[in-house]
């Protein structure tokens, strides 16, 4: 076994902790957008648009 084979322990535990995760986050991470921001881009009010300029 090399150091990066495919069969490595390192790489099957990295992805056993990584792949739940990255799914989570994709699942999660919306519906947190969806609830919070209520599908309203965030901070686009607070912006001109066109400017990137706070509005005061």
């Amino acid at each position: 076994m090399t150091r990066h084979s495919p069969d490595h322990p390192l790489l099957t535990e990295a992805l056993k902790l990584f792949v739940p995760v990255a799914a989570a986050h994709a699942v999660l991470l919306p519906l947190l957008w969806v609830t919070v921001f209520a599908f309203d881009l965030p901070f686009a009010r607070q912006c001109r648009p066109g400017s990137g300029a706070p509005m005061r």
